[in-house]
């Protein structure tokens, strides 16, 4: 007959009928499967209503962006205060006042020497 192995003897002892080492290690082993149970479903959960949050915050984004484009839009015609114009063309020359507001509320700048200077939109993305 075989012998029987210290991992055999440790089993036999583990389920033996009423032995206090039997009943903590199945409340350990109820315990573990609870916890797995418990992170699957927070990770269906997770998987869920993640795709559900970006949805939302995508279309919010797409609602703020139509909104800013129609206030835009709806401004009408922005008319140059000066009649300056470049000789021989109908290219009116703006002032630096009459350059910044075609961008009421938004923050802009003028950055370089006068004559080279560039206008920067802060509120806008890098393409």
């Amino acid at each position: 007959m075989k012998p029987t192995t210290e991992n055999e003897e440790l089993l036999r002892d583990m389920l033996a009928t009423e032995t206090p080492l039997r009943e903590s290690t199945l409340q350990a082993g109820l315990a573990a499967l609870r916890h797995r149970r418990r992170w699957r479903a927070v990770r269906a959960a997770m998987v869920t209503v993640a795709p559900l949050l970006l949805l939302a915050a995508w279309l919010l984004r797409a609602k703020q962006l139509r909104h800013d484009l129609a206030s835009h839009s709806t401004r009408g015609p922005i008319v140059a205060v000066t009649d300056v114009t470049v000789e021989g063309t109908r290219i009116r020359v703006l002032s630096d006042e009459d350059l910044l507001s075609f961008f009421p509320g938004r923050p802009v700048a003028l950055v370089g020497s006068p004559g080279q200077q560039q206008l920067l939109l802060f509120d806008e993305s890098r393409n």
